[in-house]
């Protein structure tokens, strides 16, 4: 089998892996873990499609499935802040005391409202890239990790511990961009790159919880009581230099 022909089959795997878990949480699934799921999928693919976007049924698709991980942002991130909370040295009584996560529209309706975008997806998907040649994909996948690349080491290269939060959630949205794309692009890198997307994990992970933690205490901080706020202050120091760490590993695997 060809690359092209690889590359297209793992696109159609990728669409109908989204089409199912997308559908059993339409169905009423309870599983915690299949919205964190859908929203990998959602982002896998449209990192697969991102160097295509000129197509116009490409840049169709990508737009539907950014609408769908953004209308799940909401309930995703509450789950992920309480987690995040009940893990912190003496957050019970601020646990006990926050109000009820906000069910007045529940997971399936919102789902609904995209059922036009998910159902046949595959389909839709392979149309879209159905006249591109095998040239065209190598080039552009190429073209799109390259400056990916470069635009991630220039904003590694900037991070030192004294850096506002701000820049380090930046990059993280960067290392996490870089990854996917990577990922779904691998089988037209060379050899040394197709391992990248793989690599940005660490980074990607440690910058996540860091960045979560601002978000928790920019959420709930008002209401820490001193215990609390000495427990975040804490868990954000060492978070911040498992960061710290794990974008110089980065970096370095970058530099030429």
């Amino acid at each position: 089998m060809d690359l092209l022909r690889r590359w297209q089959q793992k696109l159609k795997r990728d669409a109908l892996a989204l089409e199912a878990v997308y559908h059993t949480l339409l169905s009423g699934s309870d599983d915690p873990d299949a919205l964190h799921a859908l929203r990998v999928a959602v982002r896998g693919l449209r990192a697969r499609l991102t160097p295509f976007t000129e197509l116009p049924a490409v840049a169709a698709i990508r737009n539907e499935l950014g609408a769908l991980a953004h209308d799940t942002n909401a309930l995703r991130d509450d789950e992920v802040m309480r987690e995040l909370l009940a893990a912190l040295p003496g957050s019970a009584p601020l646990l006990a005391r926050l109000a009820p996560p906000d069910r007045s529209t529940p997971l399936s309706a919102i789902l609904a409202t995209h059922l036009a975008s998910v159902d046949a997806l595959h389909q839709r998907v392979l149309s879209a890239v159905d006249l591109l040649e095998s040239a065209q994909v190598a080039s552009a996948s190429r073209l799109a990790t390259r400056r990916a690349r470069r635009k991630l080491q220039r904003a590694l290269a900037v991070l030192t511990p004294a850096t506002p939060a701000h820049d380090w959630h930046a990059a993280r949205l960067l290392v996490k961009k870089a990854r996917y794309l990577h990922e779904g692009q691998a089988l037209w890198l060379d050899l040394h790159w197709r391992r990248f997307g793989a690599q940005c994990k660490p980074a990607q992970e440690a910058l996540g919880h860091l960045h979560d933690l601002d978000v928790l205490h920019d959420r709930y901080g008002e209401h820490f009581d001193p215990a609390l706020e000495s427990a975040w202050q804490i868990a954000r120091r060492r978070s911040l230099v498992d960061a710290d760490s794990a974008v110089w590993r980065l970096n370095r695997i970058l530099q030429p």
